[in-house]
């Protein structure tokens, strides 16, 4: 069986390296006009890779053939090489928003072609992929091509759940992903317009700040059309991110008005509705104090508003999203923000801690200014203007850039602490939900 790869960004070229140490022959193409280099980068990746001299070569001689572009490709790529595919072949979107794949092979891919769905909810970047976790959409296949198709994933060493639809699929990586990838960029851009490192700063170093410090930088690790592409492609992720910013609003409204005892009141109710029945939190305090990159002694810590996350209940209850609903569909950073959150509510001294942090004058400049950078966000995202999303991920990565390999590296180990640790718990999965591949 030979695997066909569309796209060898980061994501593309993990898939491509996957498949050809497992055996098999990979052929991959991609728009890139330096093709002597990026031959050479293939070539050196393994011996059974090579670059293809077209996406059509890639569509007539493979048997699975992924289409690993940005969600804003996805037309044209589907157009230019869907209808060289050989019969009976699958194509298969690796798209984190899958409605926009769906549509364009229903329309550009011959009617004797499979089709289907795989997403990896995890960074490329991640060592070890076995333990992560992935999507699985079945548009249309034989019963020889799924089968043929599963066994091939297995390369991938992913743990597989299937959905029914690209609108379920859609629906619950905006639950589990939206505000969460939001809020973290707002936090950097939050520091970058305010001119300082958060590990340099007392008021965010250890416990939470840790790790909030570590997923910011992550997410700028990564690609500005991945983040942006999921906030503006996927239907449900502009209206849970909009509510998400009036809910960091309404709490800054309480906070300039010195209502402590409102804001106290508001948030405990929030945090008792959202967390019936409790969760099983895997990251505690010891853990969380491991990851950080800060030099600062824990003993001079200052007490953080945790505004950022204190408005998460509020807006998944506005919403009626439930992100506990289907954990195994969330990847790291949003399985992260659910642990986070819940310590924030479930530590009642570090509740207190927070609550009280509100009224300090120097902290509310902070929060202002995450506020502003939270809104910028959104009203970018209301927009739909992917070329503005960019410059602002941009411009905040270069400003993180000095830390950011190794920041990326250390989020790299926590996350395979996290897989580690999640091992040794058992998951329920709702049949409302997914189904387990295997």
């Amino acid at each position: 069986m030979k695997i066909g790869i569309i796209g060898t960004g980061a994501m593309g070229k993990r898939h491509a390296l996957e498949f050809a140490k497992s055996g098999f022959d990979v052929l991959c193409h991609d728009s890139r006009e330096d093709k002597r280099q990026l031959g050479s980068e293939l070539k050196a990746l393994h011996e059974k890779i090579r670059l293809a001299e077209s996406g059509r070569q890639v569509s007539a001689e493979s048997d699975i053939i992924f289409y690993l572009v940005p969600v804003q490709n996805i037309w044209e790529a589907a157009h230019d090489f869907g209808k060289h595919t050989r019969a009976q072949a699958t194509v298969c979107s690796g798209l984190s928003v899958m409605t926009p794949g769906v549509e364009a092979f229903n329309l550009h891919i011959p009617d004797n072609v499979n089709i289907m769905s795989l997403h990896l909810l995890c960074s490329p970047s991640v060592r070890d992929l076995g333990g992560q976790r992935s999507i699985l959409l079945d548009t249309k296949s034989t019963e020889k091509s799924r089968n043929d198709a599963i066994s091939a994933f297995t390369a991938l060493k992913v743990k597989i759940f299937e959905v029914q639809s690209p609108e379920q699929h859609d629906q619950v990586t905006a639950n589990t992903q939206a505000t969460v990838q939001t809020s973290f960029l707002a936090m950097a851009l939050a520091c970058t317009t305010a001119g300082f490192f958060p590990w340099e700063n007392r008021h965010y170093i250890g416990g939470l700040d840790n790790i909030k410090v570590l997923m910011m930088q992550r997410i700028l690790g990564g690609k500005a059309h991945v983040y942006g592409s999921l906030a503006m492609d996927n239907q449900f992720a502009r209206k849970q991110i909009l509510e998400y910013c009036m809910q960091t609003m309404s709490i800054m409204n309480m906070v300039r008005k010195g209502d402590i005892r409102r804001i106290r009141e508001t948030l405990s109710k929030a945090g008792d509705a959202a967390f019936i029945p409790r969760k099983m939190r895997i990251l505690d305090n010891s853990v969380m104090q491991e990851f950080s990159l800060s030099c600062i002694p824990k003993e001079e810590r200052l007490g953080n508003s945790n505004i950022s996350l204190f408005s998460h209940p509020l807006a998944w209850l506005n919403t009626g999203v439930n992100p506990f609903f289907s954990p195994e569909l969330a990847p790291p950073p949003a399985r992260f923000m659910c642990d986070m959150v819940q310590a924030l509510f479930q530590d009642k001294e570090l509740f207190e801690e927070s609550i009280n942090a509100m009224a300090d004058r120097k902290l509310i400049a902070h929060d202002e200014i995450f506020l502003d950078s939270l809104k910028t966000l959104t009203g970018i995202i209301a927009r739909h203007d992917l070329t503005a999303y960019t410059n602002v991920f941009d411009s905040t990565k270069t400003f993180f850039n000095g830390r950011l390999a190794e920041a990326v590296r250390r989020s790299d180990e926590l996350v395979e602490r996290f897989s580690t640790l999640e091992r040794d718990l058992t998951t329920s999965i709702d049949s409302n939900t997914c189904s387990t591949v295997f």
